[in-house]
């Protein structure tokens, strides 16, 4: 069993120097992970600063030797997973083969009815189970991802004008762990495939795959 640390990606006078500062911190103290919350919009009366998490990993990441560094989690349905893939992938590289990339489906309507994404959970229980195969097919750096959006109320018609190409290059170690919604949310059929349960609290391991407890 490993052990890390989760903080917010906001509050008060936060940036990504303090964040990777934090990260080296936790890498001396003798964690195993650390690891950012990823929201785009703070839970605390503003003004807070909001701090990008993959840019705040990239810091630490140049920083910090051993630690594993990721996000959890990152809701899959308000982002595109070719870009998600290049991102952690790039992450991947730079931190030497540490990046681990947590996914669910979100949470309060924060960054959903506000921002006016898709509101429904159930929904976006179907949007992550697509998207998943998504990343799971540039894993594999399938020659392609193309076609529509994902489900949900922001589906776009297919890409207008040819086919998209995305290959993102294989990272050092090609397994990201699956981090799922938490208790009383959606259930989403790809949990079971991505060694987990629908509603789930996430645990980290050894083997750097996600550990459920149930709820």
């Amino acid at each position: 069993m490993r052990f890390a640390v989760s903080v917010p990606n906001f509050g008060p006078g936060l940036d990504a120097g303090l964040l990777a500062d934090w990260a080296v911190a936790a890498e001396r103290a003798g964690w195993d992970g650390f690891f950012l919350w990823d929201h785009l919009l703070a839970f605390d009366p503003g003004p807070v600063d909001v701090v990008d998490p993959w840019m705040a990993l990239a810091v630490a990441a140049v920083r910090t030797s051993r630690v594993r560094l990721g996000t959890l989690v990152t809701p899959l349905p308000r982002r595109r997973p070719a870009k998600v893939a290049r991102e952690t992938v790039t992450l991947d590289r730079l931190s030497g083969g540490r990046a681990v990339l947590g996914v669910g489906i979100g949470a309060m309507p924060f960054e959903w009815d506000y921002l006016r994404e898709e509101p429904d959970a159930v929904v976006r229980g179907r949007m992550l189970d697509e998207q998943l195969e998504l990343l799971e097919r540039c894993g594999r750096a399938a020659p392609s991802i193309t076609g529509a959006r994902t489900t949900g109320s922001r589906a776009a018609s297919p890409m207008r004008g040819g086919r998209g190409s995305s290959t993102p290059p294989r990272s050092g170690e090609r397994e990201f762990p699956c981090g799922l919604p938490g208790p009383g949310r959606a259930p989403s059929r790809s949990a079971g495939q991505h060694g987990g349960t629908g509603s789930c609290r996430c645990g980290w391991t050894a083997t750097g795959r996600c550990r459920t407890r149930g709820t």
